[in-house]
């Protein structure tokens, strides 16, 4: 009695007892002495394990306590929930958490932790006691202070904190940062320094002060931060494109037409599938616009890769040609490769069009061949046939690339999906001027990655010049849709899918850089 006395007195207790002991830097960080709590944080310094420790110490020291957690990315919001249900392994919990799900633990006592992404439908509705918002520096402004926050209000003992690494001078975690260096504002702001992390060993802090552009390193190493003046894809700019709507997986595709990028990666980086399509808005839009309805990033082996991607695209089929007479009862003949298959009926007709019709119809991939690129490219180009188009990238095709990416976002032509690794990534992309006097697209640092930002270019460059120039008209009526808008305005439907009417018929022709 007496352990689990002290365990719900004191979070450090608590986190000694379960086995995942705090630094002192977080455990007076999540003291929670005012109702709000901002903590600036270099990468790697142990947010989520913080975050993880502190949910359930609060639903376990008070019956019926409500936990929230939002996280800038779905990703991270499954990742932080399974962390906190791994934690409640320990023998001092055992019997305590009565249900585990894709979102929410609840424990005996009636207390809740929910873990949700960064979305106001998802956060709207809730009254919570305690707030955790993870990486709030991504987290867009309205989410935040219109959603998230606002769950608070109706429990004047609530707690919130804020923490994230830092990013531009912008954003509404910045100002609640300084907020907290402020006497009587109701806000403390901790700055945790990757000194005092045993872990971030000082080679590796070397290797990225001498690989990293000096905001970058300031931001992620030093926790400081910076200017966004080498930033190629501003972060507001990025949000302004953005939208909460749901991917659409390759097997719920019904033949909509799309244009693939695939970046392999090397090093540090991963593998990346990314397919634009023309989104159907049933002309809601003044404009039409190119949008993401699937993307893929692992780790897997080149040849599990390759695999993933011709699932995504679909063996080649060979030409079938059906020969029948339209006003006599006379059996089907099918001409498939070298063999002929008779068919009684022709019952089968609208199977095997259904068939065809499942899957995306991807009209043109793009795949890099530079380096380790050459061998998976080759495979793919075996596998799928022409719509498979090799292109071994330079600085200048790059910073095509990029440039075109830059005028879609700046002129409201594209949607990005609510992606934290995308947007991180985008945001990540820094240029400067190179020796020749072009422009150099810098790599993200090992921590960011580029592959998902690169294979969009890729997937961009077969899009055809026009292609957002012309109305395309629906194939369909508007039914039942539910739609939402980005913060720049561009109505998204809740579950979008690509345009049919043969908006990348040419793409195959040529591969198309701005």
């Amino acid at each position: 009695m007496k352990v689990l006395r002290e365990a719900r007195d004191s979070l450090r207790a608590f986190a000694q007892m379960i086995g995942r002991p705090l630094l002192d830097y977080q455990a007076q960080a999540l003291a929670l002495e005012t109702r709000t709590t901002v903590i600036v944080a270099p990468r790697q310094t142990g947010k989520s394990y913080s975050f993880g420790t502190l949910a359930l110490f609060w639903a376990f020291r008070r019956p019926n306590q409500r936990v929230l957690i939002v996280s800038a990315g779905e990703e991270a919001s499954k990742r932080l929930l399974a962390q906190i249900v791994e934690f409640a392994q320990s023998p001092i919990l055992k019997g305590s958490v009565l249900n585990e799900s894709m979102s929410v633990v609840t424990l005996s006592n009636g207390s809740e932790i929910r873990s949700v992404p960064s979305s106001e439908r998802q956060i709207r509705g809730w009254t919570v006691d305690l707030l955790l918002v993870d990486e709030a520096a991504f987290v867009a402004p309205d989410v935040l202070l219109g959603a998230a926050i606002p769950t608070t209000i109706a429990r004047p003992d609530a707690r919130i904190v804020l923490c994230s690494t830092p990013w531009d001078m912008t954003s509404a975690f910045y100002r609640y940062a300084l907020q907290g260096d402020e006497p009587e504002s109701g806000v403390r702001t901790f700055r945790w320094r990757r000194l005092d992390c045993p872990w971030i060993t000082p080679e590796a802090v070397e290797q990225a002060r001498k690989t990293l552009p000096p905001p970058r390193f300031r931001a992620e190493f030093e926790g400081e931060f910076v200017g966004a003046s080498d930033a190629l894809f501003p972060l507001d700019e990025i949000r302004a494109c953005t939208a909460a709507y749901n991917l659409l997986t390759p097997k719920d595709a019904r033949g909509e037409e799309v244009v693939a990028g695939v970046d392999w990666g090397r090093a540090f980086d991963r593998h990346a599938l990314v397919c634009v399509g023309v989104l159907e808005d049933f002309s809601r839009n003044e404009h039409p616009l190119l949008f993401i309805p699937y993307l893929d990033t692992s780790q897997r082996t080149y040849t599990e890769m390759v695999e993933s991607v011709v699932r995504v695209v679909g063996e080649r089929q060979r030409r079938m040609v059906t020969l029948h007479s339209p006003f006599y009862s006379r059996p089907i003949v099918e001409s498939m490769g070298n063999g002929w298959t008779l068919h009684e009926t022709a019952a089968t007709l609208p199977r095997q069009e259904s068939e065809r019709q499942s899957g995306f119809s991807v009209r043109a991939l793009v795949t890099e061949t530079n380096g380790v690129g050459a061998m998976p490219s080759e495979e793919l180009r075996r596998r799928l046939g022409r719509r498979v188009i090799p292109i071994h990238s330079s600085m200048r095709s790059k910073e095509d690339g990029y440039s075109r990416l830059r005028a879609l976002l700046s002129d409201r032509r594209i949607v990005l999906p609510d992606s934290l690794e995308l947007t991180r990534q985008l945001a990540g992309i820094t240029y400067s001027a190179s020796p020749s006097g072009g422009i150099h697209i810098a790599a993200a640092d090992e921590a960011t990655h580029d592959d998902l930002a690169d294979a969009l270019t890729l997937a961009l460059s077969a899009v055809p010049v026009d292609i957002v120039a012309n109305r395309l008209p629906s194939d369909e009526a508007e039914r039942d849709v539910e739609w939402i808008e980005t913060e720049g305005g561009v109505a998204v439907p809740r579950n979008p899918r690509p345009h049919k009417s043969g908006a990348f018929r040419r793409a195959q022709q040529r591969v198309v850089i701005w």
